[in-house]
């Protein structure tokens, strides 16, 4: 990951990272930083400054790392350019439970007919694929991995993570389910709840 960052940022191209986590995103900033790469992080907390920050996102020589709430509704316009160079660069460096969020991080580029590029760079040691990954084959899919790191097996890591994509939303759904019954169910035995 910091080496595409690293040679999008040479070519000055503008570069939007997502991750998952507000830890992941400031461990990977603090590694921008040490290799002299200046970037911004944005975790959710300033809704106001960051869809600000967000919407220029899209100018020449920025990296912007953001976890999935940060910055949602604001538009990433391309700086004065950006086209020529590429557009926006979008890599994912962790898979989110829900294939819509990623869906939606993969949709800020290439936007509106702008040109833009998408990667994502996901390690089987990440918990999703820990907690949901049957162990016969997230060890076989552990073994098929060259010396950088690159699994030797990309269609079967693609749908490995849709499997487990689709165990943890269907997982978030039970326990959604599971709440709004305990919650009519609670309402129902107060004898003074309306229905």
């Amino acid at each position: 990951v910091l080496l595409e960052i690293q040679e999008r940022n040479k070519k000055r191209q503008p570069v939007l990272v997502g991750t998952r986590s507000v830890t992941s995103s400031e461990r990977l900033g603090s590694k921008l930083g040490l290799r002299n790469i200046e970037n911004v992080i944005l975790n959710a907390s300033r809704l106001s400054h960051e869809a600000g920050v967000v919407a220029q996102a899209g100018a020449q020589n920025t990296v912007t790392i953001a976890t999935n709430m940060a910055g949602r509704g604001t538009d990433i316009e391309l700086g004065y350019g950006v086209k020529e160079i590429g557009g926006l660069h979008v890599i994912a460096t962790e898979p989110h439970e829900s294939r819509r969020v990623d869906r939606q991080l993969f949709g800020r580029s290439g936007r509106q007919g702008d040109p833009g590029s998408v990667s994502r760079h996901y390690s089987l040691d990440d918990e999703l694929f820990e907690r949901f990954l049957p162990r016969i084959i997230h060890s076989f899919l552990k073994k098929a991995v060259n010396s950088e790191g690159v699994s030797l097996q990309p269609a079967l890591c693609r749908i490995a993570l849709t499997h487990v994509q689709k165990r943890a939303e269907k997982l978030s759904e039970m326990r959604r389910k599971q709440v709004m019954e305990s919650d009519a169910n609670l309402r129902s035995s107060l004898g003074f709840a309306k229905p």
